[in-house]
């Protein structure tokens, strides 16, 4: 087996906190998307649900308690690097829509944070992040359903132990 059969995507939250008329963008000083705007986010810890994962990504992103709204959408994201000595990326990203419980913004680890006018979004903002703003979050009132599941296996039977909507 090639290590290409064994490479998996990351499953990541990408927190789309509105206000208002406002949304909260990241100014990324990481690898990936250096100097770009977007959802401030991050990896989905093993045993922890997409709800819990996306207001403590926001948290520790940008300093704010966040509530829950919804699932805005899902993509799948394989980020193509210009030099060809670098590897390919795969992401599963989880839109999830949240609302700040108050307005005080830390300085975070990951880069700048501010607040953008919906019809003002930076010039230098992630493609596929202003993608999913505007299909997942802005042109679509509706969540996608999610479940919390843990299953359990008896013999050679499985059954749902838990179930969270």
């Amino acid at each position: 087996m090639s290590d290409e059969d064994v490479r998996k995507p990351l499953a990541i939250v990408l927190a789309a906190i509105l206000y208002e008329n406002k949304v909260l963008l990241l100014k990324r000083e990481g690898q990936v998307f250096l100097g770009h705007w977007g959802f401030p986010g991050g990896k989905v810890k093993f045993g922890e649900a997409l709800k819990d994962a996306a207001v403590r990504e926001a948290r520790e992103g940008t300093g704010l308690e966040c509530d829950f709204v919804a699932l805005r959408g899902i993509s799948s994201e394989i980020i193509k690097p210009q030099a060809e000595w670098k590897e390919e990326q795969h992401y599963l990203l989880f839109v999830c829509q949240l609302k700040p419980k108050h307005l005080q913004l830390t300085r975070s680890i990951e880069g700048q944070v501010e607040w953008f006018e919906l019809d003002q979004l930076p010039e230098k903002m992630i493609p596929s992040d202003l993608l999913m703003l505007k299909e997942f979050v802005l042109s679509n009132p509706h969540s996608l359903p999610m479940h919390d599941l843990f299953v359990r296996q008896k013999g050679e039977d499985y059954f749902v132990e838990a179930f969270h909507a």
